[in-house]
């Protein structure tokens, strides 16, 4: 009995130990990387999937290349306040790298999320996936030719894509007309590629350089080329 008491022990602290996991809600700046809060980004959200967030919070990437896909669902506790950023911890997009181990790097269903200063992919083969998302910034990043999509069958709204550079396409189709994506925000990009926007409503497009044009239907908004 003693011995299998030990062993469990043993099996228990290294589950525990095997990286930071905070048994109370985030709330701050944790890091990620080597020697970090967490090794892996995956990680990281976990957490917060795990215990929720009581306050904003800021995940911190340490300089490095990251190949991984991560799923992003709703985190209890976030808000158009209590939000999630992730970010280069230099503020340099180049010092951050993250690949997709499928063809995408983000698939996300949630809110309230900020991701800002990285560099998303290392080719045009990656991209972002938004499904059901609302309140989701993508602000000063560099895609390398990578797209941001949208699934059709579900709500999206309150999107802020700006700032971004080298972004290959984006791809944002509504449900229909009775359910369209509300409150896109396209501003100040370097797009590559095509600009595509149905079922869009309330949407201000903005100062982008656009390389192969801007395609819209049923669009509801306005459009400033440069």
């Amino acid at each position: 009995m003693k011995t299998s008491t030990k062993l469990f022990s043993s099996i228990s602290i290294l589950l525990l130990t095997s990286f930071n996991s905070f048994s109370t809600p985030l709330n701050g700046t944790y890091t990620i990387g080597s020697g970090g809060d967490y090794p892996t980004i995956s990680s990281a959200y976990s957490d917060a999937d795990l215990n929720g967030i009581n306050g904003p919070v800021i995940f911190e990437v340490i300089s490095g290349t990251y190949n991984e896909t991560i799923w992003m669902e709703f985190y209890n506790g976030s808000s158009p306040v209590n939000t999630i950023t992730l970010t280069s911890q230099s503020w340099d997009p180049d010092d951050v790298i993250i690949n997709g181990t499928y063809d995408f790097i983000f698939n996300i269903w949630s809110s309230n999320l900020i991701f800002d200063k990285l560099t998303l992919g290392s080719s045009s083969s990656s991209r972002v996936d938004l499904l059901f998302a609302s309140n989701i910034t993508f602000s000063n990043n560099k895609f390398n030719g990578g797209s941001l999509i949208s699934d059709p069958l579900y709500y999206m709204s309150h999107i802020i894509i700006s700032g971004n550079d080298n972004l290959g396409s984006i791809d944002f189709r509504g449900v229909d007309i009775y359910s369209p994506i509300m409150d896109i925000q396209i501003l100040n990009n370097n797009i590559s590629g095509h600009l595509l926007l149905k079922f869009c409503h309330d949407s201000r497009i903005e100062k982008n350089t656009i390389g192969n044009g801007i395609t819209t239907e049923d669009f509801g908004g306005y459009i400033i080329k440069n």
